[in-house]
């Protein structure tokens, strides 16, 4: 988690109570994308084609909002085989999302970010996770690196869905 703090990203907007440096748990993770920034947006928002290329992703259900993430969609869905609800709390085309996830019937305890940078005919991709609370603590005492992992295989998916 250190070293992922080491190399946070000062373009992501964090809610005040996520910010990373007071938070249990964080992640960041980055790729180079061979593929422009409107084609990989496109595919980050499609929530209902996140299951059919990310391998983490199951029993997603979009419970308000609308099939394409944006401020104020609100779904479920089953990540790291655990069953969560999320809420989008930023959408800005072509650029950053951000949502909160939870688990049913509790409050926001993970913030989930992206930010897209063109780079010539290829695309920064940025991915951040904080979280706090019980089950954050939990994870990072049973896994740190569990969350980076499995964003590293989000990215890779990405990369591998973009440039195909």
């Amino acid at each position: 988690m250190a070293k992922d703090l080491a190399h946070r990203s000062l373009d992501i907007h964090w809610p005040e109570a996520f910010h990373p440096e007071t938070t249990a748990l964080f992640a960041h993770n980055e790729i180079i994308i061979d593929a422009s920034v409107e084609k990989i947006w496109k595919l980050l928002v499609d929530l209902r084609q996140w299951p059919v290329w990310y391998p983490n992703v199951t029993e997603l259900q979009v419970l308000s909002g609308g099939p394409i993430l944006q401020q104020g969609t609100h779904w479920q869905w089953k990540t790291f085989d655990t069953l969560f609800e999320s809420d989008a709390y930023e959408s800005e085309p072509y650029s950053r999302l951000g949502w909160y996830g939870y688990l049913p019937g509790t409050e926001p305890a993970f913030c989930h970010t992206w930010y897209l940078a063109a780079r010539g005919e290829s695309c920064l991709v940025i991915t951040e996770e904080s979280a706090k609370g019980p089950e954050a603590e939990k994870i990072r005492k049973q896994d740190e690196a569990m969350m980076h992992r499995g964003h590293r295989l989000w990215l890779e998916a990405l990369k591998w869905m973009a440039e195909k």
